[in-house]
């Protein structure tokens, strides 16, 4: 896949990718739009966050879910926060995308999410409303179908799950037959223990806080 920094772009639209993040961020789930067979080039934009995302014990303190899951596939992207950009064929309404998928929790680390059952989770970031480019923020990058991910998630006001930065997904193995060896087994628990340990000492945020569709417990 190709992969570049955009230089120059609209200031509304940089006004829109460049959003000061919070556990609170609100997305209203809206159609999906279907993806291209052939992935465009990907464009990574700034992000602000309010937390320090290199300390774990901020990161899962922030969160709401933290917990491990199989991507079982990719669903499609739906496009909120519009704003007004100008282009060449007028005015458009243009839109931060959101990639929705479709996941199967394996393991809970904070929260109670259900495990019976597939579960809608989306990542901020993905193909461009035109699908002349995939945005992500610096550093992030898209989950991909067929592989295992821990992941720190956000409740948001619908009881929908987001997935915000590249803080948010840490690859566990590289396929679901990978889980199945002895040494993808043991990075991927280290990785665990490593979050385990950081819920158990995190660092709490106070902030207003919402609660999954798919929490098994509220």
């Amino acid at each position: 896949m190709e992969e570049k920094k955009r230089n120059m772009l609209p200031a509304t639209l940089i006004a829109l990718l460049c959003i000061i993040f919070i556990g609170s961020v609100y997305m209203v789930v809206g159609a999906g739009h279907a993806e291209s067979a052939v992935d465009p080039p990907t464009f990574y934009q700034p992000a602000c966050f309010s937390i320090d995302i290199t300390d774990v014990y901020q990161v899962v303190g922030d969160a709401d879910y933290v917990f491990a899951a199989d991507v079982l596939r990719k669903e499609d992207t739906v496009y909120r926060h519009m704003v007004d950009v100008e282009t060449d064929e007028g005015t458009q309404q243009m839109g931060r995308p959101y990639t929705r998928y479709a996941v199967k929790v394996t393991q809970n680390i904070k929260g109670s999410l259900r495990t019976d059952e597939e579960i809608a989770l989306y990542k901020s970031g993905g193909v461009e409303q035109d699908h002349s480019a995939i945005v992500l923020f610096e550093g992030d990058e898209l989950p991909e179908a067929g592989k295992s991910y821990l992941f720190v998630a956000y409740a948001q006001p619908d009881g929908t799950l987001l997935l915000v930065g590249p803080h948010s997904q840490a690859q566990l193995a590289g396929s679901f037959a990978d889980k199945m060896s002895l040494n993808a087994r043991e990075t991927a628990q280290h990785v665990i223990d490593v979050y385990i340990d950081a819920c158990a000492h995190e660092k709490s945020v106070d902030r207003n806080r919402y609660v999954s569709a798919d929490d098994t417990v509220a």
